[in-house]
């Protein structure tokens, strides 16, 4: 918004909610006008302007932009312009529009005036205006380079995508900067989907390409299941009624999607060859099978699909399988393949099962979102545009954004244990540990009840994870699956401030030559206080840190204690300070809650060194990126402590018995002993207190 601006209001403007600038208004506010609503604005939710006039004959404009009426629409953003000659989206409007003319030279000139207002208006069309910006200045470019810019410009509108899916045109210039028209075609059926009155509309409408000539390759038919596999209630929400006069081989198919929709293949392939057995013309059966691998090849299932499509199956059951033949001919078929996909799209866009498949294409990276978000707008019920979106807001460190879609995936798919365990992923990532351990439980219960699972061990790990952090050691303990020879298990036992198992521990994975073996054990040895053993260890842990730089956080720490604890504390604080400065900065570490792990080290070294100062910042940052932070707590009390305010060390008390307010007995006392004496112990060499 306008530094200068007193006030926003909304108000409705021939549908649009427009933020506008009051300044005779007092206090700050956001109050529409009576009967409107979020969900009936038009073209944008909101522009920045200091106009109700300007953003009137702004939106005018884009109206007319979008019926194809260029000049009508240079008018109007030229007039939305005099009236406020600082809005931004204005000068991003008139600049389109010019391109659009022809205008080159006069287009760059209205973007430059965007550009210079930018920063004026907020995040959605800052990201608008660079995003043409790219675009507009890459024209008349080799095309290499003009590609390249291209590609940018479609990663910026997939981010604002990712955080504005409800602006139907963040999805149309997501389409204009498509690579041809049948591949805008679904992001301009998503921007209908969210405005179905947008003008745009009035002018474009989806031409799907001709069916892809292919002649399949002869194939026999898949062996019968060695027993049918049982079906389930509460799998995920989903229909895909398919070419088949058998109802058990549509619920066996269906099964199967929802299978697969949750990675579990091998029950996934077992019930499409269970679908195609029992209807042998069924098409989709194959197709389904030609996913999911098994008793017979993928290209042998997408073949066959094809020939049975061809002779049984409807136009849509022959694009879904032309277009999986092309997936499987490699590389030399990608660029057919998705036109071949997005052609289906553009033929039948209420099916979700081709917009799903369009994400996955792109795994679960930041291209893969437009397409979920799209399909999750048609069936927010079904689980897999729930599940893929919370990989996708995962895997680009906005958990928060995906956090909602756990919840639609759980509550689709009740009785699916990977429905409970992806909840897991985001819960720890945004220090929902009651969440993470009540979603975890509830996968390892499901799994037990005997619902399809690919592998539990994973959320048995991520359990394991979560009770440890939590000190619910005895739950952990008593879990006869949870693996005991990974990192995750060392952690527990760190935390249950086990120093004898801990190092035992180490010693059997020494035996395995695994090198957190060697890591454990300078920790182990270093709690003990036995550097002479330590330091063979901390010399392999350098030796390996040397090999591959993704060990850095284990050198620095063992390292930096071992300096610490024998006297050097300026350069063991130093290498312990560079690991904290390099962790804020690490969104890898929250993935499974250990955001706060290298901050803790050094705050305890800092307590150590009496540097109360120093421990403050470090057990501070260890807080703030989790806040559930034991450690962090304890250590804030303990400083507070030597400082003389009992009245902050009790705050502390009080914030770290919170935290562990279901913790085993005993183990939040015997650390806050533990921390006292290591700030107690004299300090190794001279300086103390800075």
């Amino acid at each position: 918004m306008r530094k200068s601006s007193a006030v926003l209001v909304s108000v409705l403007a021939a549908g649009l909610l427009i933020h506008v600038h009051d300044p005779a208004a007092g206090a700050p506010a956001a109050t529409p006008v009576a009967g409107t609503a979020r969900a009936a604005a038009g073209l944008h939710h909101w522009i920045t302007s200091s106009s109700e006039r300007a953003a009137r004959a702004y939106h005018e404009g884009l109206s007319a932009f979008h019926r194809g009426d260029v000049e009508e629409a240079i008018k109007d953003f030229q007039e939305a312009i005099r009236r406020d000659s600082a809005c931004a989206m204005a000068h991003w409007g008139l600049s389109r529009a010019l391109q659009k003319a022809g205008r080159t030279p006069d287009a760059l000139a209205a973007l430059a005036k965007a550009e210079e207002f930018a920063g004026q208006s907020d995040d959605r069309e800052q990201k608008l205006i660079a995003a043409w910006s790219k675009d507009l200045k890459s024209a008349g470019k080799p095309e290499a380079e003009r590609k390249q810019a291209l590609q940018g410009v479609r990663q910026d509108l997939d981010t604002a995508l990712s955080m504005y899916a409800d602006d139907p045109e963040v999805w149309l210039l997501r389409g204009d900067a498509a690579e041809s028209p049948v591949r805008a075609a679904p992001f301009y059926l998503a921007a209908l989907k969210v405005q179905p009155g947008h003008p745009f509309g009035q002018r474009w409408s989806p031409k799907a390409p001709a069916l892809p000539e292919l002649q399949p390759t002869p194939t026999t038919p898949v062996a019968a299941p060695a027993k049918p596999p049982r079906l389930f209630e509460g799998l995920g929400q989903l229909s895909h009624p398919v070419t088949t006069k058998n109802p058990e081989a549509q619920a066996y198919y269906e099964q199967g999607l929802r299978c697969w929709h949750a990675y579990v293949n091998p029950a996934a392939i077992q019930n499409f060859q269970q679908a195609a057995n029992l209807d042998p013309d069924c098409a989709m059966a194959y197709w389904g099978l030609s996913l999911v691998g098994g008793p017979m090849k993928n290209t042998d299932a997408a073949n066959r699909a094809l020939e049975l499509a061809l002779k049984h199956g409807t136009d849509k059951e022959r694009r879904f399988a032309a277009a999986r033949v092309l997936e499987l001919g490699g590389g030399a078929k990608r660029e057919a393949f998705l036109d071949a996909l997005d052609g289906a799209i553009a033929a039948y866009p209420e099916d979700v099962e081709l917009w799903i498949w369009r994400g996955k294409t792109h795994g679960v990276g930041l291209a893969a979102i437009p397409y979920q978000l799209a399909a999750h707008r048609i069936r927010p019920e079904h689980p897999s545009p729930n599940h893929e979106m919370v990989h996708a807001y995962e895997g680009i460190n906005r958990p928060a954004l995906g956090w909602p879609y756990t919840e639609g995936f759980r509550r689709s798919a009740p009785n699916m244990p990977h429905a409970h365990h992806m909840q897991a992923h985001l819960a720890m990532r945004l220090g929902r540990w009651q969440e993470a351990l009540d979603c975890t439980r509830m996968s390892r219960r499901k799994s037990l009840e005997g619902y399809p699972e690919l592998d539990p061990s994973h959320h048995i790990d991520i359990m394991i994870r979560a009770l440890a952090h939590e000190g619910r050691f005895k739950e952990a303990e008593a879990e006869p699956k949870a693996y005991r020879n990974g990192l995750p298990w060392a952690r527990l036992v760190q935390l249950k401030g086990d120093v004898e198992a801990l190092d035992e521990w180490a010693t059997n994975r020494r035996g395995t030559n695994a090198p957190d073996g060697f890591y454990i054990g300078a920790l182990a040895k270093l709690d003990k206080g036995d550097l002479a053993a330590a330091e063979p260890l901390i010399a392999r842990v350098e030796a390996d840190f040397k090999k591959s730089p993704a060990n850095a956080y284990r050198f620095q720490e063992v390292k930096g204690r071992y300096l610490v604890q024998s006297g050097q504390v300026e350069e063991g604080l130093k290498l312990l300070r560079e690991a904290g400065a390099k962790a804020v900065q690490d969104v890898g570490l929250h993935s499974w809650g250990g955001g706060s792990y290298v901050l803790e080290a050094w705050g305890e070294a800092a307590l150590r060194a009496h540097r109360w100062d120093e421990a403050e910042e470090a057990f501070h940052e260890a807080m703030a990126h989790e806040h559930g932070s034991l450690i962090g707590a304890l250590g804030m009390q303990v400083v507070w402590e030597h400082r003389n305010r009992p009245e902050m060390a009790a705050h502390y008390a009080t914030r770290a018995a919170s935290i562990w307010k279901d913790a085993d007995p005993g183990h939040r006392e015997a650390h806050l002993a533990r921390l006292r004496k290591l700030a107690s112990g004299s300090v190794a060499s001279a300086g103390g207190q800075r």
